[in-house]
C-alpha cells in the first residue's frame, strides 16, 4: 500500500489546504515574529550590559 502525501492515512480522506491569505500572515507575525523581536532587544539589552561591566574591569 503506497502512501499519499495528499490523503489521511487512517481515514483514506483527501487532504485539501488553503493558500494563507492575509489574515493569516498577519497573525502568524503577530504571535511568532513579535516574540522573536521581543527576544532579540532583550538580548541586544544583555549584550550592551555585558559590554558595559567589562569595560569597568
Amino acid at each position: 500500500m503506497s502512501k499519499s502525501k495528499n490523503k489521511n492515512e487512517i481515514t483514506g480522506d483527501k487532504i485539501i489546504s488553503k493558500k494563507n491569505n492575509q489574515a493569516f500572515e498577519d497573525n502568524f507575525d503577530a504571535i511568532f515574529r513579535k516574540r522573536k523581536a521581543e527576544i532579540d532587544e532583550q538580548l541586544a539589552e544583555l549584550e550592551v550590559e555585558d559590554f558595559k561591566d567589562n569595560e569597568k574591569e
